[in-house]
């Protein structure tokens, strides 16, 4: 579970980087584009600037093409193809997600997240 940013007093974050963003997995391209948002603190999240808890988790659903994957015996890189061609996102992924939406700030993302 991760701490979600309070929306009400989101802002940007100013310390983060390029390099930081590339070092949590973010491509160069995404790097530049994603603008990191951090809580400031305000009365509604009692200045603690997270407000509520978020769920990062994987889901894995067993597809024909996985099964059939899994029973000849296919090394990860081909399971991990199988599962993405069904809309598979890796727990790292979708929390970059959250980052790039401005629901966890990149110290959360490090907090719950151990590369």
């Amino acid at each position: 579970l991760g701490r979600p940013n309070c929306p009400d007093c989101r802002i940007d974050e100013p310390h983060i980087n390029k390099e930081a963003l590339l070092k949590i997995g973010f491509t160069a391209e995404e790097a530049d584009d994603v603008r990191p948002q951090v809580g400031a603190g305000c009365e509604s999240c009692k200045d603690s600037g997270y407000k509520g808890r978020r769920g990062v988790y994987e889901v894995l659903r067993i597809n024909p093409e996985l099964e059939e994957a899994i029973l000849r015996q296919a090394l990860a890189p081909e399971l991990l193809q199988a599962a993405r061609e069904d809309g598979f996102q890796t727990m790292q992924e979708i929390a970059r997600g959250f980052i790039r939406d401005g629901v966890f700030s990149v110290a959360e993302y490090s907090r719950i997240l151990v590369l």
